[in-house]
């Protein structure tokens, strides 16, 4: 890249987002080859190439070997808060992420594992319990279709998960708040989630495929009855593909 042209690619991106966003350039559709966008914006194709990398870490088009960058045709997946656990959501969908698969058009599909942990001092207090009370975590690698979607784990006091359904790795219609309120622990509102976001691991960018530069969505939610919390679920969510939102009441 020249210095002349160094400037340049943030202005190519900035054109390209637009007209994607817009869309001028539609899901699916490719874009032109790098000899043409560098002969129209008068700059090297390494301006270019600088400006793709910008839109693939942005999650906004891919490029698929010998055939060349296309838009990517993969909607987002918008995660809306409002009433998505309660009863009667629970009882409708059989569960929120089969829900939310089933409504971007994919099959759902849940790796499960189910491991003894103890907890170390951010999950105390969030349990509300001592460092190294006893767990249970049920580690999920989640799936639509094929495509990875999210990592999470959920932890247990050992004390009410252990010898229960909790422990199979498939819980059943309604998942574990189903099986939780079975067992008596009557679960209040609010949930608490807390969201965040940060840079994945190697291992983690490997497994969901994310083009560099492409963060992670943090979401920590805990679930609690009357007495205490029972449940702590971290989500590690892909930011190219989640859209998180919250209504917050104004009364």
């Amino acid at each position: 890249m020249s210095t002349t042209d160094s400037p340049r690619y943030p202005q190519i991106a900035d054109d390209l987002r637009r007209r994607i966003l817009r869309g001028d350039l539609a899901p699916g559709a490719k874009l032109p080859s790098e000899r043409v966008m560098a002969e129209d914006a008068g700059v090297t194709r390494g301006t270019v190439r600088e400006a793709i990398k910008v839109l693939r870490a942005e999650g906004l088009v891919v490029p698929v070997h010998g055939s060349g960058v296309f838009v990517r045709d993969q909607p987002r997946m918008i995660r809306l808060a409002r009433n998505r656990l309660s009863r009667g959501e629970r009882a409708r969908t059989g569960g929120t992420f089969s829900a939310d698969m089933t409504a971007l058009g994919k099959e759902p599909r849940v790796d499960a594992e189910i491991v003894l942990a103890e907890a170390d001092s951010s999950l105390a207090l969030d349990l509300e319990a001592d460092e190294g009370t006893p767990l249970l975590a049920r580690r999920r690698r989640m799936y639509g279709d094929d495509t990875p979607m999210q990592l999470a784990t959920s932890y247990f006091p050992a004390d009410i998960a252990r010898g229960t359904p909790i422990e199979q790795r498939d819980t059943g219609h309604g998942g574990v708040y189903a099986r939780l309120e079975e067992m008596g622990h009557h679960l209040v509102t609010p949930f608490v989630e807390r969201v965040g976001a940060r840079a994945p691991s190697r291992e983690e960018r490997e497994w969901f495929g994310l083009a560099q530069g492409v963060p992670l969505l943090t979401v920590t939610r805990i679930a609690r009855t009357a007495e205490r919390p029972v449940e702590v679920n971290r989500m590690l969510m892909r930011a190219d593909y989640y859209e998180l939102v919250y209504e917050i009441p104004a009364d």
